[in-house]
């Protein structure tokens, strides 16, 4: 069985813990859980700038919904 460290205190330990049981104490010893929320906050930063670009695209008119329109149904085949 493959031994794996805690990101936490350093302490080897099976790869298929749930915690850190004689170390630090840890709930999440290999990080997924805080690499899973990382990656929904890098998410939701995304989606929240592109909103935001859209808003102001279409605030300074940049970009109108006749464009829109037109890129979506007036496309050459």
């Amino acid at each position: 069985m493959a031994l794996v460290k805690c990101v936490d205190c350093g302490r080897s330990l099976s790869a298929t813990a749930t915690d850190c049981g004689g170390g630090c104490n840890s709930t999440d010893p290999f990080g997924k859980k805080r690499a899973e929320q990382k990656a929904q906050l890098v998410l939701m930063l995304v989606g929240l700038v592109v909103f935001a670009l859209v808003f102001l695209a279409f605030h300074f008119d940049f970009l109108t919904a006749e464009m829109v329109k037109n890129f979506l149904f007036n496309r050459p085949k």
